[in-house]
């Protein structure tokens, strides 16, 4: 993208330094032209910018929540998708009801269902926190998928008396990338 901006720059300046020796007529005239290739140019580039950064949103979450259930050996996650540029209105509700790791902790999610939906959902576990990732079938062949890291900072425990479990405080809203 870098070359393609260069590019442009170039090719201006290439086009001061060619009609400077131009008469005012052949001037007007070869400025119309070459200024209506440069400004397809430039919407060009500025239609790869948009398309590029609004690409990379496949879904929005809303009201997420994910938790342990205090004296209890269950842990849910609950959240609304939409995948936005879509006709979509209404989230689709998402959930899952599991037992809790030994230690307390949020367990990972293979097999998240989504109601009245084809979308699944699976929650990771990794080094900087838990991955949430929601998948669609695009075609019998294919599936699109988007995620998001729930972030260690974001997963808290608590320090109760037989009921030290592990609950989601981050924000509750977010995009699901690819």
């Amino acid at each position: 993208m870098s070359y393609l901006v260069f590019s442009l720059i170039t090719q201006s300046q290439l086009l001061q330094l060619h009609t400077s020796h131009l008469t005012h007529q052949q001037l007007s005239l070869y400025d119309t032209s070459n200024f209506n290739s440069i400004k397809m140019q430039f919407l060009t580039l500025a239609a790869f910018i948009a398309t590029a950064s609004a690409a990379d949103v496949i879904f929005k979450v809303t009201d997420f929540s994910a938790g342990c259930i205090r004296h209890s050996t269950q842990c849910s996650y609950n959240f609304n998708v939409i995948q936005p540029g879509t006709m979509e209105t209404t989230g689709v509700a998402c959930s899952a009801m599991l037992a809790a790791n030994t230690d307390g902790t949020l367990p990972d999610v293979k097999d998240g269902t989504c109601k009245d939906s084809a979308r699944t959902f699976s929650v990771t576990k990794g080094a900087d926190g838990l991955t949430l990732t929601v998948t669609q079938p695009v075609t019998p062949s294919s599936d699109q998928s988007g995620s998001h890291l729930l972030a260690n900072a974001d997963l808290k425990m608590s320090n109760e008396p037989n009921a030290v479990v592990q609950t989601y405080t981050g924000i509750s809203g977010f995009d699901l990338t690819s």
